[in-house]
């Protein structure tokens, strides 16, 4: 991130499989791997993490347009 915008976008994961991520270099990082939420032991469901990263995001940026 620089100035609060992403140059390669942002990838959260929650419970992949994560054999598909095998042949993937993130960003040409290669001393780190791909991982996930579930496998670093917080097992959460889509809608938690989608609350959790709506309160954050509405706190640093403001409320967001409801539909």
């Amino acid at each position: 991130m620089k100035r609060w915008v992403t140059l390669h976008g942002v990838s959260l994961n929650v419970e992949p499989d994560l054999s598909h991520y095998a042949g993937i270099v993130p960003c040409g990082v290669r001393d780190h791997g791909v991982t996930s939420l579930a496998d670093l032991g917080r097992v959460v469901s889509m809608a938690e993490v989608d609350m959790a990263m709506r309160e954050t995001f509405e706190e640093i940026f403001g409320p967001a347009a409801r539909e």
